[in-house]
């Protein structure tokens, strides 16, 4: 609902003033520093990891290096109006998700599910993104003409969890 009247409060810069808005509706971001890979990661290094809540649930993720390039295409491309998915094109669900990351670790998943009031006491709030899920599509952002350099999970969480320490020993 806070997304569907922050949305029409920008329309207004369109209608009342003539002026582009450009709306990002952003998914999961997947870095090295977000939530979900640290608190993903850690029980699956000690061979915990597992399904969350019903593993069926859909996540809507995007690597922060697409997020950050849509935004810059948002500013710069004077065509792009309205609002737009900032996901990535492949759908996932969550045991798919932990999945990818147990085997990017090497580690095997064989616990069982974890129940849902048990990630509620975890995360919070945030929890409901990952527990109740939806599925988002990304084709009109892909239309205005953005191609993806993370276009599935294994990439992208690749890149994060072991791309990203090389990236950062160089400097």
């Amino acid at each position: 609902m806070t997304c569907h009247n922050w949305e029409e409060q920008a329309k207004q810069f369109t209608t009342d003033l003539g002026v582009r808005s450009v709306s990002i509706r952003t998914g999961v971001v997947l870095s090295k520093s977000s939530e979900l890979i640290k608190k993903a990661v850690l029980p699956t290094r000690f061979w915990l990891a597992a399904p969350l809540g019903k593993g069926s649930q859909y996540i809507n993720w995007i690597h922060i290096d697409d997020l950050c390039q849509i935004y810059i295409k948002a500013i710069e491309d004077e065509s792009m109006q309205g609002a737009y998915n900032a996901v990535a094109p492949e759908d996932n669900t969550n045991a798919q998700f932990m999945k990818t990351i147990a085997d990017l670790l090497h580690k095997p998943m064989f616990m069982p599910r974890i129940p849902e009031f048990v990630f509620k006491l975890f995360l919070g709030e945030a929890s409901q993104i990952i527990l109740e899920g939806s599925r988002i599509s990304s084709q009109k952002i892909q239309d205005a003409g953005y191609d993806f350099k993370y276009t599935t999970l294994h990439q992208a969480l690749k890149d994060i969890l072991f791309n990203r320490k090389k990236k950062k020993s160089k400097k």
